[in-house]
């Protein structure tokens, strides 16, 4: 089943329809809820919280655009959100650093320390450099 098919039938009260879009997308999600707000734990929070708004607003989605950057705009805010709402867990280990994707030819302490780096830039930056260089969206949103 395709996005747009799976929209349509919750559309029309199949809720269970929804759950191929949040299969669909949500480690993508995950990724770019990390690159905002640096660690695993709040990104979950926030990914959840972004799927509930967004299910709760498939009626102004326009089926004629794609998902995904529609569901991203949910997301960001919903992050923005819990980044002006609380303090920031701390990241302490490797295992809780996940802003880029794990690249097998990296070694362990270059990744921590590119991990390191991202963070210390602003969230904005961070975000940005995340959808343009990993994710190729930023030209979508």
């Amino acid at each position: 089943m395709d996005d747009q098919a799976a929209i349509q039938r919750c559309r029309a009260g199949d809720n269970e329809a929804f759950r191929h879009v949040v299969e669909h997308y949500q480690s993508e999600a995950i990724g770019h809820a990390i690159a905002i707000l640096g660690n695993r734990e709040d990104a979950m929070d926030a990914v959840q919280e972004a799927f509930i708004d967004a299910f709760q607003a498939l009626d102004r989605l326009d089926l004629t655009r794609r998902f995904y950057p529609w569901f991203y705009v949910i997301l960001r805010n919903r992050c923005y959100k819990l980044v002006a709402g609380c303090k920031k867990r701390e990241v302490s280990s490797l295992e809780e650093m996940e802003i880029l994707a794990p690249a097998a030819n990296i070694r362990p302490e270059d990744a921590m320390l590119l991990e390191r780096t991202m963070l210390e830039l602003p969230t904005e930056e961070r975000e940005l450099i995340t959808l343009r260089h990993l994710a190729n969206l930023a030209r979508q949103t």
